[in-house]
């Protein structure tokens, strides 16, 4: 039997994967702060099975992950880790930060390090996000990523300082490695259920309180959107590659909307707009312009994070490794009108009812 270690699992994409698990062969501990509150979740989840699932209570800012010996040795059977724990809070200081992604990257490297050495393992699944700028040069020469990240907000500098990190300990300890870059992740494409209210609740929110009559961005900027659930998909198919020791040592997926059916910010803000009868925009400014404003004193009163800016993109992202696995696999990301219509609805009743609590 494969056994799985997996972070993050009652967090939007964990619990996404995990209900994906449970139709798998693999054994699966799940690392949690508590086990009563886990308890209580997995209870609301209403699976018929989950005798699969084993807990362990630990915390990735601890040394050894917090976890008492005798759980460390279960953390060891496993061969496959699934690293997706993290908050997504783009407001974090920088030592909670420091905390949630760079000491959970340095504790999880080091139970990968020691399950490889012990019995070989067999992929490292690392859950980063498609602004993470690191390159070979910067594993080899991490102060040029220092320089890189230096006036980006605390949240971003450890998320992609944890992702360098693991990349050198992978090199290092040769263990394989995936690193999936998702773009922001929205609801379910079926229901749209999206409880996760920091990447696109952002300007769905905005939007619907009027705050977003100029557009952060042009025709060429977009917003990288991606359901959680064709997340979920692509990471069993890396689950039933590494079966058939079919994976590189070590390779980058980005997980996005297709290019054929991606809104650029402006029709996207448009969209939503239409969906909640809210004001439409009436201009946009370049993205830079835009966080200038929202980082004075008359922008904060706008209640949109400077930092959230940053999310729009005009680059393009390499999809090649993505594509293989897609057309192996039968699965493929799109967004849809209709995907996206359940998405805003969902974020808007969500936001109401934070409004009213």
């Amino acid at each position: 039997m494969h056994t799985l270690f997996l972070t993050g699992a009652t967090g939007f994409i964990g619990k996404a994967l995990l209900e994906k698990c449970l139709a798998t062969d693999y054994r699966i501990i799940v690392l949690v702060r508590s086990l009563q509150r886990w308890k209580e979740w997995k209870t609301l989840q209403k699976w018929k099975d989950s005798s699969s699932i084993l807990a362990i209570k630990g915390d990735l800012g601890l040394p050894h992950l917090g976890l008492s010996n005798e759980d460390w040795e279960l953390a060891m059977e496993a061969d496959t880790i699934i690293h997706a724990g993290g908050p997504m809070d783009i407001l974090l200081h920088s030592d909670q930060a420091y905390s949630a992604f760079m000491q959970g990257a340095i504790h999880i490297a080091e139970l990968a390090s020691e399950i490889h050495q012990a019995h070989s393992l067999k992929q490292f699944i690392h859950i980063v996000g498609y602004k993470s700028p690191v390159t070979e040069e910067h594993i080899q020469f991490p102060e040029r990523l220092d320089q890189l990240l230096q006036h980006e907000a605390s949240y971003e500098q450890m998320k992609f300082k944890a992702d360098a990190y693991i990349r050198q300990q992978s090199l290092q300890h040769r263990f394989p490695l995936s690193i999936i870059h998702p773009g922001v992740v929205i609801g379910d494409s079926i229901t749209g259920t999206t409880p996760q209210l920091g990447g696109l609740g952002i300007v769905v929110d905005a939007v619907r309180k009027g705050k977003m009559r100029i557009v952060p961005g042009g025709k060429r900027h977009w917003l990288p959107l991606v359901h959680v659930d064709y997340i979920a998909d692509f990471l069993i198919c890396l689950l039933l590659e590494e079966q058939h020791s079919q994976l590189p040592h070590m390779q980058a997926y980005y997980l996005l909307n297709r290019p054929e059916h991606t809104y650029n910010i402006k029709q996207l803000v448009k969209q939503i707009s239409l969906e909640l009868n809210a004001p439409q925009p009436i201009l946009s400014v370049p993205p830079y312009v835009a966080k200038y404003i929202l980082s004075t004193s008359l922008g904060q009163k706008l209640g949109v994070p400077a930092a959230s800016i940053g999310f729009i993109v005009e680059q393009q992202y390499p999809l090649e490794s993505v594509r293989q696995i897609e057309a192996k696999y039968g699965i493929q990301s799109t967004i849809t009108v209709n995907g996206l219509q359940k998405v805003i609805q969902d974020l808007d009743a969500r936001l109401q009812l934070q409004t009213h609590v």
